[in-house]
């Protein structure tokens, strides 16, 4: 399983994939920190780390995180499509279950890279302009966490759908036909019914109240529901 993995990361560092999912995670960022300096110019006083992850996380958990996850289980599950490259792995000593758990534990890596960098970056900007607090950065690395974990299901389902076409444009296009709903359910009262629009529903969230826990369960139920379905699927798949 190591030695899979360690294949994994050598494709990753010839692609470009992680220098694009860094560029794009770091892009909402710069209006973020724009709207922060224009109210302490203008003399509001706002708390510099709150004001930037409030103007920088609604793009971020609407438009890009989806994004990066439509996109990065597409491409990871592309590498092996190309030139047969799936069928030739496993003609070497590398099991089904092993390269379903690579590909699977790679995404789910990638994603983590993006989350972890998005809040980093705020918090250590904040630090620079000297308006972080304790409190402030609790409620923060909080939300992260629960960005994450709600994000868990929208994963599982791209991975599936990556998983089960073999032409990219079919779990791109399924994908962000599945995201658009939550451009208007997720600050709504039905944003429990919609998993999609999880992501951006606990932005606004106190910590982990109710509605988070709720939406936390739901997406771990639905990550270990599709994949255990994933896995059986594409271990009694013939690979040609």
């Amino acid at each position: 399983m190591i030695n899979v993995l360690k294949v994994e990361f050598i494709k990753l560092k010839t692609s470009s994939l992680i220098a694009i999912i860094v560029m794009i995670t770091l892009a909402p960022l710069f209006n973020g920190v724009s709207v922060s300096d224009k109210l302490s110019n203008i003399g509001s006083n706002p708390n510099t780390l709150e004001a930037i992850y409030d103007f920088s996380i609604n793009g971020y958990t609407l438009v890009i995180l989806p994004t990066i996850i439509i996109v990065t289980f597409a491409i990871i599950m592309r590498f092996e499509r190309v030139s047969g490259g799936m069928k030739e792995i496993l003609t070497l000593p590398v099991t089904k279950k092993q390269l379903f758990l690579s590909k699977l534990f790679t995404g789910v890596l990638l994603i983590m890279l993006s989350i972890f960098l998005f809040f980093t970056v705020i918090i250590i900007v904040a630090f620079l302009k000297n308006g972080i607090t304790e409190k402030s950065i609790l409620l923060i690395l909080s939300r992260g966490v629960s960005i994450f974990l709600v994000s868990l299901g929208f994963m599982a389902v791209q991975f599936f759908l990556s998983l089960s076409y073999e032409n990219i444009s079919v779990p791109l296009g399924l994908g962000f036909c599945f995201l658009i709903p939550s451009f208007l359910l997720s600050d709504s009262r039905y944003k429990i019914f919609y998993p999609w629009s999880y992501m951006t529903a606990v932005n606004s969230s106190n910590g982990f109240d109710r509605n988070s826990i709720i939406m936390i369960t739901i997406s771990i139920l639905i990550f270990l529901i599709v994949n255990i379905l994933g896995y059986f699927t594409f271990n009694r798949k013939d690979i040609c």
